[in-house]
């Protein structure tokens, strides 16, 4: 499958692979999140991905997500659109798992849907 059209989308994308790669959960977070969440969103969104036991598969399974989209492995939907474009996948790792995964551009900033 092709990558996402847009550039600026792409290109954010693959901003997060290197923070996957170095499991730099803090720098992901803050690029990830929306950017109208708060301090408190971003702080508890960081200590779910930090925990050590429900944790690990959070981020294993949120970073798997990233990665398949990134590489084009996802139907794109709405990418007329520019500012909201929506990827449906069936998950890289859980089996009969369909996923709906949106991105967002506000303020000239790709982020995820919250």
């Amino acid at each position: 499958m092709p990558r996402t059209t847009i550039p600026a989308l792409q290109t954010y994308l693959e901003s997060l692979l290197p923070l996957i790669a170095a499991s730099d959960k803090a720098a992901f977070v803050k690029l990830f999140i929306p950017l109208d969440c708060g301090p408190e969103d971003h702080d508890g969104f960081l200590a779910d991905l930090s925990d050590p036991g429900e944790g690990v598969t959070q981020w294993l399974n949120l970073t798997a997500e990233i990665k398949h989209i990134a590489a084009g492995e996802a139907h794109t939907v709405d990418e007329d659109d520019k500012e909201r474009v929506t990827f449906l996948f069936e998950h890289p790792l859980l089996e009969r798992c369909d996923r709906e995964v949106v991105f967002v551009l506000a303020s000239n900033i790709w982020r995820a849907e919250g």
